[in-house]
């Protein structure tokens, strides 16, 4: 296996510990083959699945049926400053693969990337972020990019549908 594809793997189980410690354990594992089997170009191979096959092998995280967001995860060495102004920029790429990959299973995208050396941040659509406690450091197009870690200070009624049973 590839050292990027370890790294990947890594920092998805990292985010599996941090949000099963916040939620409690057993609630998140990482998707086999990171949504490989049913995402992107694969998305034509769901045409027998139910909705929870759908979920659980879509994204980077299986969730709680009732966890509101699609989580897609990325671990990279750094980011140049540049990058973020081409519309070839990597934020735009997984940006897409989110989308896609929440409306599929009709949640909400939410992605989180961790850098070397860095605490992880997310990109959260704004109309998905309406708690104002939350320091917003900048917006990207439609983004509002925050800290995970403040993110996970919100009441789980953010993050959880109350009205669908885990």
């Amino acid at each position: 296996m590839a050292n990027s594809k370890k790294k990947g793997n890594r920092g998805e189980l990292e985010l599996v510990h941090i949000l099963e410690d916040r939620f409690g354990k057993g609630l998140f594992k990482r998707v086999p083959s990171s949504g490989a089997y049913v995402g992107g170009k694969n998305r034509y191979t769901n045409e027998n699945l139910s909705q929870e096959q759908k979920e659980t092998l879509s994204s980077d995280i299986i969730t709680p049926k009732n966890f509101k967001f699609s989580i897609e995860h990325k671990f990279y060495k750094d980011i140049s400053f540049w990058e973020l102004f081409s519309d070839k920029s990597k934020w735009n790429i997984w940006i897409e693969q989110v989308d896609s990959d929440s409306d599929f299973v009709n949640k909400k995208p939410l992605l989180v990337i961790k850098y070397n050396g860095h605490k992880r941040i997310v990109l959260i659509k704004e109309n998905d972020l309406l708690d104002e406690s939350i320091k917003v450091y900048f917006k990207w197009k439609d983004r509002l990019v925050v800290m995970l870690s403040d993110l996970l200070g919100l009441d789980d009624k953010f993050w959880f549908d109350t009205t669908q049973v885990q």
